[in-house]
């Protein structure tokens, strides 16, 4: 196999049966698009590099579960995700009950729902973004049919009624547009 020529797809399948040259091959096709994306999430370089170092960890202990037919981009990026999120995790403090500021504020049930560490909410804004950029580039009734169905939580049928399409025409349309949907974030993820 001529690994420089091979597809992602195909180089993980290697990768899959323990093929340690495929692997090598996938590490510097991704390693620097893996800082770059945990670049933008953590702000840090040194935090980034051990990000992007551990997913490509992760590619390799988990290849097991690289499934055949997906698309090895989208399944890395995904595990990098995944990655950052838990770093944001680690990084929250533990409250205990113990320390008088938090039995305070426990014992006055102030009813706010607790804060969100600020990386998790600039993940969230950023995860909002590109969905809004990715309906917007859809356009027309099919971005009508999913804002719809996203911001008014209403069925296929109703949010297909209310842009003038009967309930077929709305779950082709609506299947349609999650696959350029899809589409459009998975060209997102993987761009340099």
């Amino acid at each position: 196999m001529d690994l420089k020529a091979s597809a992602d797809e195909d180089l993980m399948l290697a990768v899959r049966l323990g093929d340690a040259e495929a692997f090598d091959e996938i590490t510097r096709r991704f390693q620097a698009r893996l800082f770059r994306f945990a670049l933008r999430r953590v702000g840090r370089r040194d935090v980034a590099e051990d990000l992007a170092q551990e997913t490509l960890l992760k590619v390799w202990r988990h290849r097991d579960r690289f499934r055949p037919g997906a698309r090895a981009g989208t399944w890395i990026f995904a595990l990098c995700l995944n990655n950052i999120r838990d770093h944001w995790r680690r990084r929250r403090p533990e409250v205990s009950l113990e320390e008088p500021a938090a039995a305070h504020e426990a014992e006055s049930g102030s009813g706010r729902p607790p804060r969100k560490d600020p990386g998790e909410e600039a993940a969230d804004r950023e995860i909002a973004s590109l969905l809004m950029e990715a309906l917007r580039s859809l356009g027309g009734r099919p971005s009508e049919l999913l804002e719809l169905r996203g911001t008014q939580d209403l069925s296929l049928e109703e949010a297909g009624r209310r842009v003038g399409l009967g309930p077929e025409a709305a779950r082709a349309a609506a299947s349609r547009a999650y696959k350029k949907v899809r589409a459009y974030l998975e060209q997102r993820m993987e761009r340099p």
